[in-house]
């Protein structure tokens, strides 16, 4: 008999942290821009106009500032992670000034202030048109793998009950990421794309 699928994912997870923490953040920051720019080229950027994208850590996983100020430089309504007890919400940003006036949470991730009051996500009639996902894992069949929390496979699904639908789903990818086989089961959701430094998978 197999590993339970938790077992799975955990060793799923160690072995990308040991590929990871090898990296240098030079590595890091080449391989990021490389990827934003390939996202900047998809059409499906340019066409939405309610977007969430997450806030990176400060190494291991793909950085998100650049991508961040581009959409609020051409008026995109932004959105990122606001983390609370064991649920996620999506905060409105409104420009680089107030994005820049965020204080960093345990993680060292900029993160809206709860003293403020923000525009959620669910306050947005339309909902988002496109979600910029982090990841620690995915593979070709567009699986995704997080660090064991639950926020997004939550923020999703509650996303789903309130507007019937899925936004389009993003994921980013250093190619370390990009594993055989990401262990599923049925809270997880398949992404639309995920982007590489040097290609694009999509269904």
């Amino acid at each position: 008999m197999g590993l339970p699928i938790q077992a799975l994912k955990a060793n799923v997870r160690r072995e990308i942290k040991a590929k990871l923490s090898t990296l240098s953040n030079s590595y890091v920051k080449e391989q990021s821009l490389n990827i934003c720019n390939r996202l900047f080229d998809l059409p499906v950027f340019h066409q939405s106009c309610n977007v969430s994208v997450y806030l990176s850590m400060p190494s291991m996983e793909v950085q998100t500032t650049g991508i961040l100020y581009r959409l609020l430089e051409k008026g995109n309504k932004c959105f990122v992670p606001k983390c609370s007890g064991q649920t996620m919400d999506m905060l409105q940003i409104l420009d680089g000034e107030d994005f820049a006036s965020l204080p960093l949470n345990t993680w060292n991730i900029p993160e809206p202030d709860v003293s403020k009051s923000r525009k959620s996500v669910f306050d947005e009639p339309s909902g988002l048109d496109l979600i910029i996902m982090p990841g620690l894992g995915f593979d070709v069949d567009r699986n995704r793998i997080g660090h064991g929390k639950g926020y997004y496979d939550k923020f999703l699904h509650q996303y789903h009950a309130k507007f019937g639908k899925y936004p389009l789903m993003v994921g980013l990818a250093l190619p370390e990421q990009l594993i055989d086989n990401v262990p599923c089961d049925e809270l997880d959701v398949k992404l639309d794309y995920i982007i590489l430094p040097d290609h694009v998978i999509f269904y």
